[in-house]
Order: structure tokens, then C-alpha cells, then sequence
């Protein structure tokens, strides 16, 4: 629904330095709006290729490459894309001393979302 609903529009984050200044999720959303049209049609996804490859030069051919760090830069990317977060502070990395494991997680958890705020990272990141 995020992506057929058009609702990613209104989240993306050109301002933030880390992100693809929405080429990235509008790449991801043609493609994904391809898929949704008709179970009959197919597709060639060779738009949203070309757009990972503008930003990451190892993608830009057709040689093979390392599915795992495609699918980490594009959660990245997509993550960075929406990420409703303008100003993103530094912190240094929570103490574990003295602290519950469970206190501990929580004050990670809570330290991320002060730099991540979209709907990637409520889906994919998190703790068990």
C-alpha cells in the first residue's frame, strides 16, 4: 500500500545528505508499480537498474555481483530516501555498565530512531 498509494511521496527527504534525494524510492516504486498492474504482463526492471547503477558503479554493467551488498545498499538507500529525520545529531555509543541488557537495548533502540524515522526502518530494523 506504501508504495501502490503513492503514501512514499509525501515522506520523501531530499534534504537528508545520506539518501538518493528520492530517485531511489521513485526508482523502487516504478518498479514496484510494474509489478502491481497486471499478474499477466511482465516487466523489465532495466529503469531501476540504471538508477542503482548511477549511484554505485560496481551495479552499472551486467557482470555478477554480491546480492547481499545490493540488498544492504538498497535498504540503505531506500531507508535514506524517507527517512523523515532532517537534522541528525552524533551521539557516542551507549555504556553497557551497570545496565540491564534489556535497559541497554532500549537506549540503542532509542539512539537509532533519533537518526532513523521511515517505514524501512520500523520494517527491517529492530530488535528481537
Amino acid at each position: 500500500d506504501y508504495i501502490l498509494s503513492s503514501l512514499y511521496k509525501q515522506h520523501i527527504n531530499v534534504m537528508n545528505n545520506l539518501g538518493r534525494k528520492g530517485e531511489m524510492i521513485s526508482a523502487f516504486a516504478e518498479l514496484g508499480m510494474g509489478l502491481g498492474t497486471s499478474p499477466a504482463q511482465s516487466i523489465t526492471p532495466k529503469a531501476f537498474k540504471d538508477t542503482i547503477g548511477s549511484f554505485k558503479e560496481e551495479f552499472k554493467g551486467n557482470s555478477q555481483q554480491d546480492v547481499h551488498e545490493l540488498l544492504m545498499m538498497l535498504y540503505d538507500w531506500l531507508n535514506e530516501d524517507t527517512n523523515l529525520i532532517i537534522q541528525k545529531g552524533c551521539f557516542s555509543s551507549p555504556d553497557m555498565k551497570d545496565k540491564s541488557i534489556v535497559d541497554f537495548a532500549q537506549e540503542c533502540w532509542s539512539l537509532y530512531l533519533t537518526r532513523n524515522w521511515s517505514l524501512f526502518s520500523f520494517l527491517f530494523s529492530g530488535q528481537l
